[in-house]
C-alpha cells in the first residue's frame, strides 16, 4: 500500500513538472505574439500621426492664404472673373472637410492608444438567477492519494492550505480554464483551489 502511494506521488510530481514546462513554453510564445501585435499597432499609430501632421500643415496653409486674400485688394481681373464667386464658396467647404478629417484622425489615434492599454480580462463568474452569488456545484475527489488544496490557481505544489481525501465531496463556486486546458476549481467558503486531475 505504501509503495502504491509513493508511486502515485511520483506520478503526480512528474505531471506537475510537465505542466510547468508546458506553461513556460506557452508563456514565451504568447509574449512573442503580443510583441508583434504591439509593433504593428505602433506602426499604424505612427502612420496616422504623420497623416495628422500633414493635415495640420494643410490647414495652416489654408489659413495663411485666407489672411493674404483678406489683406490684398482684389485685382480688376478677379472682380470681372465669373468664377470668383465659386472659389469663395469652395474655401469654406475645404475647411469643413479638413476639420472633419482632423476629428476623425483624433478619434482613430485615441482608439489605438486605448487598444494598446487593454489587458485580457479574466473570465467572469456566472451569477445565480437569485442574485446571491455563484451557485455551487457538487464534486467528489476520486484521486486515491487525495489532493492538496492550494491558495492560488497553480499546479505547483506551493501555497497548500488544505487536503481532500479520496471519496470526499466538496462544493465548487467557480471554474476557471487555465493554459493547456487545465481546469481549476474554487472551493466554496474561500477554502482554496484544486485542479481537474481529480475531477469526477
Amino acid at each position: 500500500m505504501m509503495a502504491q502511494r509513493v508511486a502515485a506521488m511520483f506520478d503526480e510530481l512528474r505531471d506537475q513538472v510537465v505542466a510547468m514546462v508546458q506553461d513556460y513554453d506557452h508563456q514565451g510564445s504568447q509574449i512573442t505574439e503580443l510583441q508583434g501585435q504591439l509593433a504593428a499597432q505602433t506602426q499604424r499609430v505612427e502612420a496616422l500621426e504623420a497623416e495628422l501632421q500633414g493635415l495640420r500643415q494643410l490647414l495652416g496653409q489654408d489659413a495663411e492664404e485666407s489672411e493674404a486674400e483678406t489683406c490684398t485688394p482684389p485685382s480688376p481681373n478677379m472682380v470681372d472673373s465669373p468664377t470668383s464667386g465659386s472659389d469663395e464658396e469652395m474655401e469654406p467647404n475645404r475647411r469643413v472637410i479638413a476639420n472633419s478629417l482632423l476629428k476623425h484622425l483624433y478619434a482613430l489615434v485615441g482608439a489605438k492608444d486605448k487598444e494598446k492599454k487593454e489587458v485580457e480580462a479574466l473570465p467572469q463568474v456566472q451569477e445565480a438567477p437569485d442574485g446571491h452569488g455563484p451557485k455551487p456545484t457538487h464534486w467528489r475527489c476520486v484521486w486515491r492519494p487525495g489532493m492538496d488544496v492550494r491558495s492560488e490557481r497553480t499546479v505547483q505544489r506551493k501555497g497548500v492550505v488544505g487536503f481532500l481525501s479520496c471519496g470526499e465531496c466538496f462544493d465548487v463556486i467557480q471554474e476557471w480554464r487555465g493554459r493547456e486546458g487545465t481546469l481549476f476549481l474554487k472551493l466554496a467558503g474561500d477554502k482554496g483551489w484544486v485542479f481537474d486531475k481529480t475531477r469526477t
